[in-house]
């Protein structure tokens, strides 16, 4: 199970309790269903890898911040691709995807953005991901090694 206020990257502040707290119960009565009538102005939160091959990259991303939503997430468009050629967009009602297809050895660019039923809100910031050359054990980290 996991608690909102309990965060592997950031250490909450009483405000950011309260405020998860009131946002949640908010979300759950009906103040964003039914008074918010505005895309998300958030993007989803922490978009990081799980598991990368020559060929596939699995991807997964937190909730925008609720107060951010401006009404339920339906979805979620996962845009992707290599300097040079042409992006790829894929839409997705899950927090996880993979995305298979992929060149061997290349730094492809993610971006993901949620939708609630009013519009699409902005992307996050892109993650970069290099790759490994088919056939090798190459850390995703692999240009990192000195």
């Amino acid at each position: 199970m996991a608690y909102p206020w309990i965060s592997v990257l950031h250490v909450c502040t009483l405000t950011d309790i309260i405020t998860q707290f009131v946002c949640l119960w908010l979300c759950c009565c009906f103040y964003c269903d039914i008074l918010v009538d505005l895309a998300p102005v958030g993007s989803p939160q922490f978009l990081r890898t799980t598991a990368v091959t020559s060929n596939s990259m699995t991807l997964e991303w937190d909730e925008i911040v609720c107060l951010d939503q401006n009404g339920p997430i339906t979805e979620y468009r996962v845009d992707y691709g290599v300097d040079g050629l042409p992006i790829t967009s894929i839409v997705t009602a899950d927090r996880e995807i993979t995305l298979t297809g992929l060149l061997s050895d290349e730094s492809y660019s993610v971006r993901v953005a949620g939708s609630n039923r009013v519009g699409i809100g902005p992307f996050t910031q892109p993650l970069i991901v290099l790759t490994p050359i088919a056939g090798n054990f190459v850390s995703i980290y692999r240009h990192c090694i000195v």
